[in-house]
């Protein structure tokens, strides 16, 4: 009978152990692998996806202010967290959480394995489930993205705010043909960052009459944007070598890209230099400005020629009506309309006009026409002329 007894007090005792391991306990970093736990938190950061966007990464504040990190199937957050996120681009469209009041969510404590984060944690949270009537319909959301900064970590999505773009390359990544760009881009703060973008969305979002080559010597052929007011740009940091091929290592090093994800196309319009109206020339013209010139004197110096004895351009050196010098870039059928149609009996001889007219362009760098006709030139720049007209 003792020994029934004794084996009854054991049997309860196991028992009761096999209960306690089963029993949710709050997340540690020091639980074993597998074991059930829980937080209670009150932010949820989405950050990363990695596997073909299986699993979602989210930073988790917890309510009594720590952090932990989450992981959770894609489509699970999509039904638990935010039903408007899309599991086609989970990065770029799960949002920021922040619940007025901590709110449970179960799972299983396990090993990081292989996935870059910015912190080294020893366990993180995997989410099995939660009450999805309040994670789902409570909480305020928001653009997960973080302001882009030196360093910050791999796959993490950002926003940056861009003043200038230069196309430095096109790059091919699924086809023989250039199919990305990579762009040094300027931002509000004055510093450089790197812009990876498909030749589709260059098109799209920034300018539809770009052409690009992947000669890493000619680089690209698309024209320099300026903005005359910052433009948010989001995207998700990239490694280079996920994208770029050495071959174009001389053109551009950075140490990360931003992968373009979206931007307000309506702001990128509205925010154009290229789209402002023109304004009087002066030597302190920003590059690329729509500008005006009254000339009273042009004088062709030099042609431009696009095949052999095939001139298409003039570069002349033109007076304005207040006495000052500017170097113009004009098409040879623009000359011949607006100024004199002998301009080959002319080269080189200053012609002092009857009435004065009104060239409307942009400033480019000399350079950027010719590079042996820009050592010929006087000054750093020159105006592109596209439209002239009679001053107002």
């Amino acid at each position: 009978m003792k020994k029934i007894i004794s084996c009854i007090i054991i049997l309860a005792f196991v028992f009761s152990l096999v209960a306690c391991s089963s029993e949710a306990v709050p997340f540690s970093e020091k639980l074993m692998n597998k074991k059930d736990c829980y937080i209670d938190v009150v932010e949820i950061l989405p950050q990363s996806s990695v596997n073909d966007v299986v699993f979602l990464y989210c930073k988790c504040t917890l309510a009594d202010g720590s952090m932990v990190w989450m992981e959770i199937f894609a489509e699970e957050y999509i039904q638990y967290f935010d039903s408007e996120a899309s599991a086609d681009d989970i990065n770029a469209t799960a949002r920021k959480i922040v619940y007025d009041n901590a709110v449970r969510l179960n799972g299983v404590a396990v090993k990081p394995g292989n996935v870059k984060l910015d912190t080294s944690p020893k366990k993180i949270f995997r989410f099995n489930n939660a009450d999805e009537t309040i994670t789902l319909q409570s909480g305020t959301r928001t653009s997960p993205a973080v302001e882009f900064s030196e360093g910050i970590g791999d796959n993490t999505v950002v926003y940056t705010d861009i003043t200038r773009i230069e196309s430095k390359i096109a790059v091919s990544v699924f086809s023989s043909s250039p199919d990305s760009v990579m762009c040094e881009c300027k931002t509000a703060a004055g510093e450089t960052v790197w812009l990876f973008i498909s030749v589709d969305d260059y098109h799209e979002y920034l300018d539809k009459s770009a052409h690009f080559s992947t000669d890493p010597i000619n680089s690209s052929n698309a024209s320099v944007l300026d903005f005359v007011e910052p433009v948010r740009f989001h995207g998700i940091t990239i490694s280079p070598s996920d994208k770029v091929n050495t071959t174009y290592s001389s053109v551009a090093t950075p140490s990360q890209l931003i992968e373009f994800k979206e931007v307000d196309k309506e702001q990128v319009e509205k925010a154009k230099l290229s789209n402002q109206e023109p304004v009087k020339y002066s030597s302190d013209s920003a590059m690329n400005q729509p500008i005006y010139i009254d000339i009273s004197q042009i004088t062709p110096q030099y042609a431009q020629y696009v095949a052999y004895n095939i001139p298409s351009a003039l570069i002349c050196e033109c007076k304005t009506i207040d006495g000052e010098n500017v170097w113009i870039q004009i098409s040879i059928a623009n000359y011949k309309e607006h100024f004199f149609d002998d301009y080959a009996d002319n080269m080189q001889v200053t012609k002092t006009l009857s009435n004065a007219k009104r060239v409307v362009g942009k400033i480019i760098e000399a350079d950027s026409i010719d590079i042996l006709l820009a050592d010929k030139i006087s000054q750093d720049t020159i105006v592109q002329i596209n439209d002239v007209t009679n001053p107002e």
